[in-house]
């Protein structure tokens, strides 16, 4: 295999080659939109084919960290999924984690590599506790596409967990993963901010008629975030906005580096607050509390987000404040009111093994959905997980370094998802979860990073002496 890796290695003749057959493949690309109408999902199917055979193939280091990249750009595709069933849809995000851990599989017994295949216990024991909600949900009927639709996205977290662990072995792949999480977020962020400021351009990119601009019952505008998808793409730039503030807060260059951390750091503020989602907004609040908790010098952030306040528009206090003053509730509220209290009832009637995935119907609240889903022993797993990475964040923040200030914008982090989870619907969504798993894998590398030495061998691949978390 290494021979034929070694005839693999790019010649003149073969790069001008490769950029032959690349604008062939790209004019006959083009040809194929125009004539049968070809749209971004079967491109999308065609890339990962693509990417299959050559990870596959060629299971490399230099192409596995290629693969690692371009997942980690996938948490920006949106809404963008592969249909397979009326309630099963599997997104690209989901597709890179399963085929880049096969192939780092492939990799250690074609190099005779030694791996680690040690995993949190917390995490095993959940991910084994939700296989028994598939028994659950078909013996009671549930259907099946939307049993294996759940259940999938909870099963994700152990590749994610595994690609992050195998394909980040030093503090420099570290950072560069972060800062490519921080360039999807403010990607997703300009999307937001060119419906709101510049909705002729979403209308062109869209190729429709289209509104850009959703208003609710208490007349706050939200950015629809077309070109993603759906409005909830806040929800993902809130995951990368602990790490964007880590690096304006923690950065040691000059005022333009600093500027361009700013500038991001604003973009994802006003993408999150034109989402419109209340339950981000709280998060936000704990996120700049624990923040400052662990940073003592940030404490300028919390202030400065309180003197902003006065400033903001009325509507958007109405909508704060909704959800402890009925006078300013809209209609999705008390929707969400009755999930909540019908899916309770049923972790009531089932407290031991619940009803299964698809039981419990869309709750909007997903800690209530996985204790009506898998029973209290699930929420109980599920909840000691974050409350896990969240401890183990704190002890990092009191290192000093680069760990104890990324552990601060991770535990921060992980504190508003807790609040995000409590009163949002994130689960049942691939491309909402699968963005906050390989952000939970991180914070576990990053433990790892902390207490164990990093070195390469001789024969170029980097191998990290392991520790079981």
């Amino acid at each position: 295999m290494s021979s034929l890796i070694d005839s693999l290695r790019p010649t003149a003749w073969s790069r001008f080659l490769l950029v032959g057959f690349a604008l062939i493949i790209a004019v006959m690309l083009g040809a194929l939109v125009a004539i049968w109408g070809i749209g971004t999902r079967e491109l999308v199917i065609f890339t990962l084919v693509v990417l299959t055979v050559i990870v596959v193939a060629i299971p490399s280091d230099r192409i596995l960290r290629l693969g690692f990249a371009l997942w980690i750009f996938t948490f920006g595709f949106g809404w963008r999924t592969i249909y397979l069933a009326p309630n099963l849809t599997i997104h690209p995000s989901e597709v890179l984690a399963v085929l880049l851990f096969f192939a780092i599989a492939l990799q250690s017994l074609v190099y005779h590599q030694k791996v680690d295949f040690s995993i949190p216990p917390v995490m095993l024991l959940l991910v084994a506790w939700s296989v028994i909600g598939i028994v659950v949900g078909v013996m009671r009927g549930n259907p099946i596409d939307v049993v294996l639709h759940e259940f999938k996205i909870f099963f994700v977290a152990i590749p994610s967990y595994y690609v992050v662990k195998h394909l980040i072995a030093s503090r420099r792949d570290w950072e560069r993963a972060i800062l490519l999480s921080i360039l999807v977020a403010v990607y997703i962020s300009g999307l937001g901010l060119m419906d709101v400021f510049a909705p002729d351009l979403t209308k062109r990119l869209q190729g429709e008629s289209v509104e850009t601009i959703r208003t609710t019952i208490t007349g706050f505008d939200r950015a629809g975030f077309l070109f993603y998808g759906h409005v909830a793409a806040g929800l993902v730039v809130f995951t990368f906005f602990g790490v964007t503030v880590r690096q304006l807060v923690a950065v040691r260059s000059n005022g333009w580096i600093r500027l361009i951390w700013g500038s991001a750091l604003m973009a994802d503020l006003f993408a999150m607050y034109l989402s419109g989602f209340r339950g981000l907004w709280y998060a936000m609040v704990v996120f700049l509390i624990a923040y400052a908790f662990v940073q003592k010098r940030s404490w300028v952030l919390l202030v400065l987000a309180a003197l902003a306040i006065p400033f903001l528009p009325s509507a958007f206090m109405q909508r704060f404040e909704s959800l402890y003053n009925l006078q300013y509730a809209d209609s999705s509220q008390f929707k969400r009111i009755d999930r909540v209290t019908a899916a309770f009832d049923l972790l009531k009637e089932n407290p031991l093994l619940g009803v299964g995935w698809g039981g419990s119907g869309y709750v909007h609240s997903d800690l209530i959905q996985i204790g009506a889903n898998l029973g209290i022993l699930g929420l109980g797993l599920f909840s000691l997980w974050i409350v896990h990475l969240i401890w183990r964040m704190f002890q990092l923040t009191r290192q000093s370094g680069w760990i104890g200030e990324s552990a601060s914008g991770l535990f921060a982090t992980f504190c508003g998802l807790a609040v995000i989870f409590a009163g949002e619907g994130v689960i049942v969504w691939a491309q909402l979860t699968v963005p906050i798993w390989f952000l939970f894998a991180m914070g576990y590398k990053l433990d790892e990073l902390a207490r164990s030495s990093v070195t390469p061998n001789f024969g170029g691949t980097l191998v990290a002496k392991q520790v079981n978390l």
